[in-house]
C-alpha cells in the first residue's frame, strides 16, 4: 500500500502508530528504516502526536526485577488493554535498589545506588550510560529535561556538602547528552535546603521544585518555589502565598507537573488534598479537592499525582497504612476507583511512548 501512495502521506500515517508496530516496519524497506530510526525531525512528529497518549508503568512486588506496563486510556475507561513487560535494563535485583526521574518525551532518568546515572527509552528499550560524576555520593537529586533551542536533552544533578547537620554548599551540575556527554559544574549556591525526592518537575525548558518539601511547615511565611533554566543556566526562586485557610501547622506542599501546567498541591493533616495551578505572577487558580473520610493522618505517607485527564479525574499513586495504590479520583471524591487492584505495586510512573534515543550523537 505504501508503494501507491505519495511519500509525505505515508510519513503522517506512520507518524500515527505506535511504537511497537514502527520498530517492525523497520525490515520492510531501507527506506522505511531510515525514517523510523535516523530521521529526527520524524521522530519529533511521532512524538507530537503521541504526547496525549500515555502509559502507566508499575513495579509489582511478586517480580521486583521488572516493570509492567499498560495505556492510561485502558485504566480511566472500563476498556481492556495488555500489559506489556519491561525487564530491567540496570542489572540490579529489584527496581527498590534504583531512583527513576519523571518522564521527558518518553525517556526516563536512572539512577542506581552507586551514583550510575543512565538514560532509558521503555518503548525501544535503548539505554545510554552517562559518565561517572566526580560528586555521586552527595547527590540528592537527578532529572531530565529538554532545551528546544538546542534539540537537547540535559541531565540536571544536584550535591549537597554537609556540616554537621546543616547544608554548607549547594552544587549544581549539568550533563549534556548531545555535546559531550560529560558533566559541567554550573553553579554554587549558598546553605540551601533542596527536598531528598528522587527529582524535580520540568516543564518549558526549566526544572521546578520546592525548597525543602516534605517538611512539616508551620506556613506563617511563603512557600519558596525554585527553578533551574536549562537555556540560560540560571537558577531562580519565587514565592507562593497558600490560602489563609492552609496555615494549619502540619500541612505537606509541594509542585508538579500535571496537563501541561505547573501546579501546587496539598496534603492536610485533615487527610485532604488540594490542587492549584501556578499562573503568572505566583497567582493560583484552584483546580480541585478531594477528601479521604475515614483514614487516620498519621496512616498517610505517600499521595503524590501522577496524572491529569482530559475530564478532570486525577490519577494519584498512594500508600495508606502500609498498602500502596494507584488510584483514580474525581474533584470532591471520597471514594476512588483503584487500578491494578489485586496487585501489590512498590513504585508508579508515567511515560508516553517515543522514538527518541538516548543516543543522540552516537
Amino acid at each position: 500500500m505504501a508503494a501507491n501512495l505519495p511519500w509525505d502521506i505515508t510519513i503522517e500515517i506512520l507518524s500515527r502508530l505506535p511504537v511497537k508496530s514502527l520498530l517492525r516496519f523497520n525490515c520492510v524497506s531501507k527506506s522505511f528504516y531510515s525514517l523510523i530510526s535516523q530521521d529526527s525531525h520524524f521522530k519529533r512528529k511521532h512524538l507530537d502526536h503521541q504526547s496525549a497518549n500515555h502509559n502507566l508503568i508499575l513495579n509489582l512486588e511478586h517480580a521486583p526485577e521488572c516493570l509492567f506496563s499498560c495505556s492510561l486510556s485502558s485504566l480511566s475507561s472500563d476498556d481492556q488493554e495488555d500489559v506489556v513487560v519491561l525487564d530491567n535494563p540496570i542489572k540490579v535485583e529489584s527496581w527498590d535498589c534504583l531512583r527513576i526521574a519523571r518522564s521527558c518525551n518518553g525517556l526516563l532518568c536512572i539512577q542506581d545506588i552507586a551514583g550510575i546515572v543512565c538514560i532509558w527509552n521503555p518503548s525501544t528499550r535503548e539505554l545510554k550510560r552517562l559518565p561517572d560524576c566526580p560528586r555521586a555520593n552527595d547527590r540528592i537529586a537527578c532529572s531530565l529535561g529538554y532545551d528546544s533551542s538546542s534539540d537537547d536533552y540535559k541531565v540536571l544533578s544536584i550535591h549537597e556538602s554537609l556540616i554537621g547537620d546543616r547544608v554548607a554548599r549547594t552544587e549544581l551540575q549539568l550533563c549534556s547528552l548531545k555535546r559531550d556527554s560529560s558533566w559541567r559544574k554550573i553553579q554554587d549556591l549558598p546553605g540551601m535546603k533542596f527536598s531528598w525526592y528522587d527529582s524535580y518537575d520540568f516543564l518549558n525548558g526549566a526544572f521546578y521544585w520546592i525548597e525543602n518539601v516534605g517538611s512539616y511547615s508551620d506556613l506563617n511565611g511563603p512557600l519558596v518555589i525554585a527553578s533551574f533554566d536549562i537555556k540560560k543556566e540560571i537558577f531562580k526562586e519565587f514565592e507562593l502565598f497558600p490560602p489563609t485557610r492552609y496555615s494549619y501547622q502540619y500541612t505537606v506542599f509541594d509542585v508538579s507537573v500535571l496537563g501541561g501546567k505547573l501546579c501546587l498541591y496539598s496534603l492536610g493533616s485533615d487527610v485532604s488534598f488540594d490542587l492549584w495551578e501556578i499562573e503568572e505572577y505566583g497567582v493560583l487558580k484552584k483546580m480541585l479537592s478531594i477528601r479521604i473520610n475515614k483514614i487516620p493522618a498519621c496512616s498517610v505517607s505517600i499521595f503524590k499525582p501522577l496524572y491529569l485527564f482530559e475530564d478532570g479525574k486525577i490519577m494519584i499513586f498512594t500508600r495508606i497504612n502500609y498498602q500502596q495504590e494507584v488510584n483514580i479520583y474525581k474533584d470532591g471524591d471520597s471514594a476512588p476507583k483503584t487500578t491494578a487492584a489485586n496487585c501489590k505495586i512498590r513504585k508508579a510512573y508515567i511515560c508516553n511512548e517515543t522514538l527518541i534515543s538516548p543516543h543522540i550523537n552516537d
